[in-house]
């Protein structure tokens, strides 16, 4: 039901975390691929390799490796209580769990904007920044007029997909057990099917999943469209 509380519960994380990790793995993922445009042929190699290497691994065992290290005991909490910081409870606190996952959720997703800026990177028209060089822009000028412009359609691209992606946020949730603190739509409809064997309530969740990834990509697919429109 549309007044479930459960419902509202998790759809206020699942917005959360989406408008809070799109815009960081955008502005991380543009840094670092700025960072690494700027490295000799001989390193950017090992380290758009390393960049990756959250993406080859599946989201269920990277949210095992991120839930091992913060479980009570497990290596950060340990860290920091050996460091005199006392013992912390990330798994058993809202604001903590939370933040834990959205933590996650930038780690596992910004390697992607990374990979598709960088390569977006590689395609900058030498002419505009070599006259703007000669101008006297200095490198955030000729960033914030130059490239930003150019890779636009990128942008728009990362964050159509990375909002789809987010809106259905489902592994860490299973996998921290954090249903109590920080639930999300597409795990609500799971364990309503399985736990509840409610197929009816499971499937108007559904609905409701593909209805809410619809609001959100409209706003943005007309933003694309007018920025198109105006270019040609």
């Amino acid at each position: 039901e549309i007044s479930d509380v459960d419902f509202w519960s998790a759809l206020e994380f699942t917005l959360l975390y989406t408008f809070a990790t799109t815009p960081i793995i955008i502005v991380l993922g543009f840094g670092l691929a700025l960072a690494t445009n700027r490295l000799t042929e001989r390193l950017r190699g090992p380290v758009v390799f390393v960049m990756l290497l959250p993406m080859i691994v599946t989201p269920v065992v990277s949210s095992l490796a991120v839930y091992w290290l913060f479980v009570d005991g497990g290596v950060v909490a340990a860290s920091l209580e050996s460091l005199g910081f006392g013992r912390f409870y990330f798994l058993a606190d809202q604001f903590t769990i939370r933040a834990v996952i959205i933590a996650y959720g930038v780690w596992y997703a910004a390697p992607f904007a990374f990979i598709i800026l960088y390569a977006g990177l590689q395609t900058v028209p030498e002419e505009p920044i070599e006259a703007a060089i000669i101008d006297g822009a200095s490198p955030w000028q000729r960033v914030r007029y130059i490239v930003i412009p150019h890779l636009s359609p990128l942008f728009a691209v990362i964050t159509l997909i990375h909002v789809m992606d987010s809106y259905r946020v489902f592994e860490p949730i299973l996998v921290f057990g954090s249903s109590v603190f920080a639930n999300s739509v597409q795990y609500l409809t799971y364990y309503t099917l399985v736990f509840e064997n409610n197929i009816h309530k499971a499937s108007a969740y559904a609905i409701l999943t593909v209805l809410g990834v619809i609001i959100l990509l409209i706003p943005i697919m007309i933003k694309t469209y007018k920025d198109q429109k105006v270019e040609k």
